[in-house]
């Protein structure tokens, strides 16, 4: 189960979700993002 759930409104630039889960996948792995 992953420990740390990123969500974004369909309106937000994806770009910036894509970043965020990016980063996060590298510093805690990427079992542990999920991007919604």
């Amino acid at each position: 189960m992953p420990l740390i759930f990123v969500n974004y409104r369909t309106n937000d630039e994806e770009a910036t979700a894509t970043l965020v889960d990016r980063e996060l996948s590298r510093v805690f792995g990427n079992g542990n993002v999920f991007r919604a």
